[in-house]
Order: C-alpha cells, then structure tokens, then sequence
C-alpha cells in the first residue's frame, strides 16, 4: 500500500516540505512577509524567518487531505482567538492576502487550480509531488 500525505504525521510534514520548498525554490518570499503580521488577532509578526514556506506547506497539506477548499476556509484554519483585551476573545480570521500570494504562486507553478465556486484544489501534478515527497519521508 502506497503512503500518501495523510499517514505522515502533519507537523514532520509540513517542516519537512517547507525545507524543500525552500531549497528549490518553487516558492519566492516576497520581501514584505518580514514587516507583515498574519492576521487581526496577532499582535507581532512571526519569529520563524521561514514562516511563508511553512505556510505554504500547510496549505498544501491540507488541499490534499480535505479537498477543495475556499478562501474563507482557508483562512480560518489560521485564524486564532484574539486575546489582550478587557473584551471577552473572539476568534479573527487569518489575513487573506497572504493566503492569496501563495495559491497564486502555486497556481503559476501548476500545482493548484481554482474551481469555480468551489475554492482551490490540488492539480494531478500537485498530487504527485506530495506522493513523491511523502514516500521519500516513510
């Protein structure tokens, strides 16, 4: 039986892939992720000079466990419960833009498209190179 993406555990993965990511380059950072924050709840930017790849990492994982995904979905995966205040916490969703930079990214790559109406999902290509990576990892 062959090893998917889904019988690796999500945190090896995702650190793993960002790495490769990285290395080949698929993925530029664009030079504002250094002064940008991830979303409303955050209150400074993220300490892992890495953190756009992790990102992406993240949301191809979860393109090729889930299916189809929307924006909105998305970005609620990284949103979080803002906090600090004398206010009762609310959750906020995550930023958008960033989001959108990477599945633009992705797409121009060949690796996701959009479905109309439905949200992004993992092109055949995409499939094959998480398969590809994820049997290298088991």
């Amino acid at each position: 039986m062959p090893i998917t993406v889904c019988d690796i555990p999500a945190n090896k993965f995702i650190e793993q892939y960002a790495q490769q990511l990285k290395r080949e380059g698929k993925i530029a950072q664009p030079a504002w992720s250094v002064f940008v924050k991830t979303g409303r709840a955050q209150q400074y930017s993220p300490e892992n000079a890495d953190w756009f790849y992790v990102r992406s990492a993240a949301i191809m994982r979860r393109l090729y466990c889930q299916g189809t995904n929307g924006m909105t979905d998305l970005r609620r995966m990284f949103g979080m419960a803002k906090d600090g205040t004398v206010v009762p916490r609310k959750f906020k969703l995550a930023g958008g833009a960033i989001i959108t930079q990477i599945c633009k990214q992705l797409k121009q790559q060949g690796l996701v498209e959009i479905v109309a109406g439905e949200g992004r999902k993992l092109t055949d290509k995409g499939k094959k190179a998480l398969d590809a990576f994820a049997s290298q990892l088991k």
